[in-house]
């Protein structure tokens, strides 16, 4: 006969999900609910990550007033893509906008940002899309 296991967990730890976590379990919801961050170090910039709810969920990272993400195309150059933050028109019809989530700060100038988006872009080509998604 098999035993029945009984857990409880006191109310200060339960936490309301919404509808999208039982189907996504890593949904960013409940990153929103965190603690508000510290404030920003004078020349700090704040890092968004956006997220998007399409077929499946999508993000970006929005720094210094921009935003990049990676997407698949079939050509041998970069996937990594600049848009207006938070624009899901830039996107396609099939994105929606769903939140943005702060995930901290950076210490690089925009320029640095750019520099280092340009070469992560050569590592993750377009062509590659797939690959990347399920490595």
């Amino acid at each position: 006969m098999k035993k029945k296991i009984y857990i409880t967990v006191p109310p200060k730890k339960v936490r309301k999900l919404c509808g999208l976590c039982a189907m996504f379990p890593s949904c960013m919801s409940l990153l929103s609910r965190r603690a508000e961050a510290h404030a920003p170090r004078p020349g700090q910039a704040a890092v968004l990550l956006n997220v998007y709810d399409m077929y499946w969920t999508n993000c970006g990272v929005q720094v210094h007033g921009s935003e990049w993400a990676y997407g698949g195309h079939p050509y041998a150059f970069t996937g990594v893509f600049e848009i207006a933050p938070r624009d899901e028109r830039e996107l396609g019809e099939q994105f929606r906008f769903r939140q943005s989530v702060h995930i901290g700060y950076t210490n690089f100038s925009e320029e640095e940002v750019r520099r280092l988006v340009t070469e992560l872009g050569k590592q993750f080509r377009g062509d590659r899309y797939i690959e990347k998604l399920f490595l």
